[in-house]
């Protein structure tokens, strides 16, 4: 929608065909914020791995209390 606000009013969304269907200007405007596909995947990857780095900080932590070394990761 960045062509729509730099037309200064000169050119708007009524509505588009997205994935067979016909939607209106604010399901557009909708779809415009959005985030791509690439994005989404870093957004759910980081999501997936962060347990598993805090648990492993944990364990580390636990392990230098207790004199021992830290198992590698």
């Amino acid at each position: 929608m960045d062509f729509v606000g730099a037309s200064d009013g000169r050119a708007t969304v009524k509505g588009a065909d997205y994935d067979g269907k016909i939607v209106d200007a604010a399901m557009v405007e909708a779809l415009s914020k959005v985030p791509g596909k690439d994005q989404l995947r870093a957004t759910l990857l980081m999501l997936l791995k962060e347990p598993a780095t805090r648990l492993a900080r944990v364990l580390s932590e636990k392990a230098k209390k207790e004199g021992g070394e830290a198992p590698a990761a």
